[in-house]
């Protein structure tokens, strides 16, 4: 069960001394059938001062807290950074720096952001590369939620990213826009998932202390104003390091597609589509297979009854298809549900 809220507010214009400001507060809390529970409290106040119209100074301060605790432990997970980025746009280019001063648990770390953008071509061809870095905050919350069937955490501990990556971005006419990265990341503490070898039916959360990869990355979309909307991506991460034998529960190679198309005024189709290869896990004996390909399909319906009221319906896994996110776990097939949607605005 997980239970939150969150409230943010921001000046829609710039105030007198040329700033612009999104303070927000999300507080979250999260229980199992286990004794199991979880208090969130994040706070975020972005600000940007533009001292011209090619030249801005952003700053962006958050604190993220978590205290966990079960039957047997209690754990605190706190995050703190300061991110400060300096941006410079000209006509033809943009140039991003900055660095991200960060306290994961009482420990600092310096984080790199740098990019750069190039117009060859006005928007229709963009060239980027870059340097970045930030933080995974991995919570029991954003953990079970990756993976339902975990056992509880004994530890909390949060992922360092770096990613040094270089593509091109632009747009073909009016409605086809695109994006294709290539990139090598390295991970720090990224959260792996096993079988417990004691009974098979949990998973346990496993520590890479230094998992890298090549990524490539790429986004293909096609919007006919409001009324059709498709957009597409595909991930393809090429592992070259990793402390375990493989990545057990990390997707390798995963594509997604959205499509959205308003059929007649109070009518909206929508589909998406997963295709993904298998991932690693590990057997009872200890050794490392390898799931299924898999490929899921879902279609929906909404229709607007009133100008505040609105039914849908959500056919799920169209193709029935029999495969395992998770292994011993297969999806459920075919199913259907519906329902209420009523705005107050």
């Amino acid at each position: 069960n997980s239970v939150g809220i969150d409230a943010a507010y921001k000046n829609r214009e710039p105030n007198a001394y040329g700033i612009t400001y999104q303070p927000s507060l999300g507080v979250n809390y999260f229980t199992d059938t286990k004794q199991g529970n979880e208090f969130t409290i994040k706070a975020k106040v972005p600000v940007t001062k533009e001292f011209s119209q090619s030249l801005a100074l952003k700053v962006d301060l958050t604190a993220d807290v978590t205290a966990y605790k079960n039957s047997l432990v209690s754990v605190n997970n706190n995050l703190f950074y300061l991110n400060t980025v300096v941006e410079y746009k000209a006509s033809n280019f943009k140039f991003t720096a900055g660095i991200q001063p960060s306290w994961d648990n009482g420990e600092t770390k310096l984080l790199p952001n740098v990019v750069a953008e190039a117009k060859i071509n006005g928007e229709k061809f963009i060239a980027e590369a870059g340097w970045i870095g930030y933080f995974q905050k991995n919570t029991y919350n954003s953990l079970a939620a990756t993976n339902p069937w975990l056992q509880q955490p004994s530890n909390l501990f949060n992922t360092k990213i770096s990613e040094q990556f270089a593509g091109f971005k632009g747009s073909a006419g009016n409605h086809l826009t695109y994006n294709a990265r290539v990139g090598f990341i390295t991970m720090k503490n990224m959260p792996l998932f096993v079988n417990d070898i004691a009974d098979g039916k949990t998973f346990l959360v496993l520590t890479d202390s230094n998992l890298q990869a090549v990524k490539i990355h790429g986004e293909l979309g096609f919007h006919i104003q409001e009324k059709f909307a498709f957009v597409s991506s595909v991930n393809i991460f090429q592992f070259t390091k990793s402390n375990f034998d493989k990545p057990y529960g990390l997707l390798p190679f995963e594509i997604t597609g959205s499509l959205e198309w308003k059929l007649l005024k109070d009518l909206h189709l929508k589909s998406d589509i997963f295709i993904w290869d298998g991932t690693h896990y590990r057997t009872k004996i200890a050794t490392t297979e390898k799931l299924s390909a898999a490929i899921d399909l879902n279609a929906g319906v909404e229709y607007s009854l009133m100008p505040k009221l609105n039914l849908w319906l959500q056919f799920n896994n169209l193709l029935n298809s029999k495969y395992q996110r998770w292994n011993q776990y297969e999806v459920l097939g075919l199913n259907v549900i519906g329902g209420v949607v009523y705005s107050f605005r």
